[in-house]
């Protein structure tokens, strides 16, 4: 996947921006009268933890478990 996203044509397309220190998709659509604006950097971890609990049952024991089992990724 690195590879890919360092490939000519990704960069040349502008097809992986950068908001806030987070990488993502860019905006395949360009038009030159008016360029993609990016603002949204996504989510930070953990933050609908609680959604998953109320919306799924988890238990508070659960999603902690889930946590330390590195189920939502590694917080830096």
């Amino acid at each position: 996947m690195d590879e890919a996203c360092q490939h000519e044509q990704i960069n040349s397309r502008e097809m992986i921006v950068e908001v806030d220190g987070i990488k993502q998709v860019g905006c395949a659509i360009k038009m030159s009268a008016s360029p993609a604006k990016y603002h949204f950097k996504g989510c930070s971890l953990g933050e609908h933890n609680q959604i998953l609990q109320q919306e799924f049952g988890f238990s508070e024991q659960q999603v902690d478990q889930l946590k330390a089992d590195g189920i939502f990724g590694k917080q830096s």
